[in-house]
């Protein structure tokens, strides 16, 4: 009858990770795509109505590599910036590392929205991270 047990255990371990993993791949599917930024919330400074920053992500198979690319443009600083990105814990979470010209910035943001066209992150760690909330609207 043990034995039962420990394979009931296991089955139910692996039905919910390979559930989290398409919850997640599911949340990169809806992410692909150029997203304008509408407002940023800035520690300490405020908001920042107008930003002119677009976050392009690129679809991937999150399986394959564990993390997908994406091109964070800031026109109005005319800068161009690489980086790469996942979604974890169930689909709640985003993590990025944008590659600045000298040094790669990790921020890790709480997903508290995502549909077709918008995107609302928050900041999971504003005393260490410049931005506390950041909000995209989705490009045609």
């Amino acid at each position: 009858m043990k034995k039962y047990y420990i394979i009931l255990l296991i089955l139910t371990a692996c039905i919910m990770t390979s559930c989290s993993k398409r919850r997640n791949q599911n949340k990169i599917n809806n992410m692909e795509g150029y997203w304008e930024v509408t407002y940023i919330e800035i520690n300490g400074q405020g908001a920042w109505e107008f930003p002119d920053i677009y976050f392009d992500f690129n679809v991937c198979k999150l399986r394959e590599r564990g993390y997908c690319d994406l091109t964070v443009s800031d026109f109005w600083g005319g800068t161009f910036n690489n980086g790469v990105y996942n979604v974890t814990h169930q689909g709640d979470q985003l993590n990025m590392t944008i590659d600045y010209d000298t040094y790669k910035q990790p921020y890790s943001f709480d997903l508290k929205r995502l549909s077709d066209s918008r995107m609302v992150l928050e900041n999971l760690d504003p005393e260490l991270n410049t931005y506390s909330r950041i909000e995209l609207r989705k490009e045609e």
